[in-house]
C-alpha cells in the first residue's frame, strides 16, 4: 500500500467523520457492478495489533481482480471503496475519451 494512497484513504475517513461503509451495500455493489463475487475473508495473525487480517477481493469492472486488506474490518472496507472509486473514475475517463474520438 502507498502512503499516497493511504493518505486519501485518512482523507476520505476524515472528510465526514460520522461516515461509515455499509458492508452489505459494499459487498452488492461490487458483486453486480464488477465481474464475479466478492469475497470477505477474516484470518488469524498474531504478528499484527488486532491478531486478525481482513481482505476483500473481487473483480472489478475494469475485469482485473483485486484486493484490499488490513488489521480492522474498516479499514479494509475504506481502501477498497476508496480502490474502486478510482477504478470507476479511471473506466469513465477512458470512456469520455473514446467517445470525443468518435
Amino acid at each position: 500500500m502507498t502512503s499516497l494512497f493511504d493518505s486519501t484513504v485518512y482523507a476520505a475517513r476524515q472528510f465526514v467523520e460520522w461516515a461509515e461503509i455499509d458492508l452489505e451495500y459494499l459487498l452488492k455493489d461490487l458483486a453486480t457492478n464488477g465481474q464475479g463475487p466478492a469475497k470477505l475473508e477474516v484470518h488469524y495473525r498474531p504478528d499484527v495489533a488486532s491478531r486478525h487480517w481482513w481482505i476483500l477481493r473481487w473483480r472489478g469492472q475494469d475485469g482485473e481482480l483485486h484486493s484490499e486488506s488490513a488489521q480492522t474490518l474498516h479499514l479494509c472496507l475504506w481502501r477498497a471503496a476508496i480502490r474502486e472509486k478510482h477504478i470507476r473514475e479511471r473506466i469513465e475517463k477512458q470512456s469520455q475519451k473514446e467517445q470525443e474520438e468518435l
